[in-house]
């Protein structure tokens, strides 16, 4: 028997083919990026030991690496590598700053030290760590004694060098004698 198909039923056919066309392309997706998850993760277990001469690692997830797209059957895919976790990287930054390290002697377990040193000062220039000490001095209750901490840093012996050529702000604003 022949029956007469109208142009909208048509229509919504194909639109409904399109549309599982896109279930299963997402789907596809989903996959390969899971395994390409999977692979990176492989990678970097097994060239976890891996040093150079300085004893750095020679592979890490330090977040840095840009987006790169991989075109697949199923479409573009971006893949990137994961950040450090963000808990991780204030631990180190607060352990070098009250220790007074240099970035490079940050511990291990933190994060490489390029990575703790750029989000040190993103954060910095964001404001993070003023909101952080805002919302931890508005927590507690108000003190009833303010004290200053007197700790200073040892200046290296150049440093005095440079209010005399002009590379550091003089620290007052009165004018400079003749």
């Amino acid at each position: 028997m022949l029956k007469v198909v109208e142009k909208r039923d048509e229509r919504e056919a194909y639109e409904e083919l399109l549309l599982l066309d896109e279930i299963a392309r997402q789907g596809a997706r989903r996959m390969l990026i899971e395994a390409l998850k999977a692979e990176v993760d492989d990678y970097i277990e097994r060239h976890r030991s891996e040093r150079d001469e300085q004893g750095h690692a020679l592979v890490v997830r330090n977040g840095h690496a840009q987006t790169r797209k991989v075109t697949l059957g199923a479409g573009t895919v971006g893949l990137s590598a994961p950040r450090v976790d963000d808990r991780r990287v204030v631990s180190g930054i607060v352990y070098v700053i009250r220790n007074g390290l240099q970035w490079k002697d940050a511990p291990k377990e933190c994060g490489p030290h390029k990575t703790l040193y750029n989000r040190f000062i993103r954060w910095s220039r964001m404001g993070v760590f003023d909101r952080i000490f805002a919302a931890l001095a508005s927590a507690g209750p108000k003190p009833e004694r303010i004290m200053i901490d007197a700790t200073h840093l040892k200046a290296h012996r150049t440093a005095a060098s440079l209010l005399k050529k002009g590379r550091f702000p003089a620290a007052s604003g009165a004018p400079k004698a003749a």
